[in-house]
């Protein structure tokens, strides 16, 4: 379970209706600011009041006017409630443990794959295509709340990675490794070796195994194992299947992809579909074939959306009153323009 926060700030009326009542308040402060003109006195002529200087306070005269309207302005956005919010948001994630189980056997180093216009082997198109799913890049949103681990496994398993967030190291294990090469000597020629032969070979049931070893007891609502392999199982202590009922015991979900074309000119011998359509069932999983690159991606892309991490949110506010910003201020400028208005500036009539 990871949690997210994020704080935000936010303004907002609690009664946002009184503020309607700035209309009436603006009429009348029309009415105050600029009053109608009436005839008091007569004069045949106002030149000579036009030559007076002008005092301090007829200067200040208008802004005087304006005191009680901006006073009443102000006590009518205190009755609206203005409030400023911090908010906060609460973001449960729950990711999936998963486990990735890759075929190094000798059959994974067919070029018949191609990256960016260039044929390249099947491996290595794997690691590309899974190194995007894990971290995320254009088609992927990546993984980033999911615990992954890493299997590979030809005629020996090994359990490279354990269930991590870190999947910055995970990627840098899956870059190093490779399909081992066949010996050779001096001149190009292949040598019989029983440990090449050994690692050459596909023990998916083992490596499943190992993979359900890794998921077990993961604390994770939803457990799930990639497998890929383009070979038969023909070592191994575990049959495929035998793996595939422990992994339902435990409620992990096994999809299987099988890479390459049967019977292709790139590898006359098939690859056993059957056993991996057979392990996806029992795991209660799915069943992919992927024949080139572009196949591989769009396998990889349903995964990735089958498999999503669940999220929670929850949103706090906590509101702080801002009334009286606007209420003791109005009020002391209502107070301020009467008392100016009954004395130093009163007008007559």
């Amino acid at each position: 379970m990871t949690d997210l926060f994020a704080a935000a700030t936010s303004f907002r009326f609690q009664t946002p209706l009184a503020l309607l009542l700035v209309i009436p308040v603006l009429w009348q402060a029309r009415r105050i600011v600029a009053p109608r003109r009436r005839e008091a006195f007569l004069f045949s002529s106002l030149t000579v009041f036009g030559a007076l200087p002008k005092t301090w306070a007829s200067r200040l005269f208008p802004f005087v006017r304006a005191l009680i309207p901006l006073g009443l302005i102000l006590a009518t956005v205190a009755l609206a409630r203005p409030q400023w919010g911090e908010q906060e948001n609460r973001v449960e994630s729950e990711g999936i443990a998963m486990a990735i189980c890759l075929d190094r056997s000798g059959s994974m180093r067919n070029e018949d794959f191609v990256l960016g216009n260039q044929r390249v082997e099947r491996f290595d198109a794997v690691k590309k295509i899974f190194h995007d799913f894990v971290l995320g890049d254009g088609k992927y949103s990546g993984r980033p709340n999911d615990k992954i681990a890493l299997v590979v496994f030809g005629g020996y398993v090994d359990a490279l990675c354990p269930l991590t967030l870190d999947h910055e190291a995970l990627a840098e294990m899956l870059r190093t490794v490779r399909v081992p090469d066949p010996p050779v000597n001096r001149r190009g020629e292949l040598i019989p070796d029983q440990l090449f032969q050994e690692e050459s070979a596909t023990a998916i049931g083992d490596a499943l195994a190992a993979a359900v070893g890794r998921l077990k007891d993961a604390d994770a609502k939803s457990k799930v194992i990639v497998l890929l392999s383009d070979g038969v199982q023909n070592v191994g202590e575990v049959t495929a299947e035998e793996a595939a009922e422990l992994a339902k015991e435990f409620g992990i979900r096994i999809y299987t992809i099988g890479i390459g074309t049967r019977g292709s000119m790139f590898d006359p011998l098939d690859f056993d579909e059957e056993t991996l359509r057979r392990v996806a069932e029992i795991a209660d999983g799915e069943y992919y074939s992927a024949e080139n690159t572009e196949t591989l991606d769009r396998v990889c892309r349903q995964i990735d959306k089958l498999e999503k991490s669940q999220y929670k949110e929850s949103v706090y506010t906590l509101y702080r009153e801002l009334y009286t910003w606007f209420l003791f201020p109005g009020i002391v400028l209502i107070l301020l323009g009467i008392v100016l208005r009954t004395t130093r500036f009163r007008s007559l009539p």
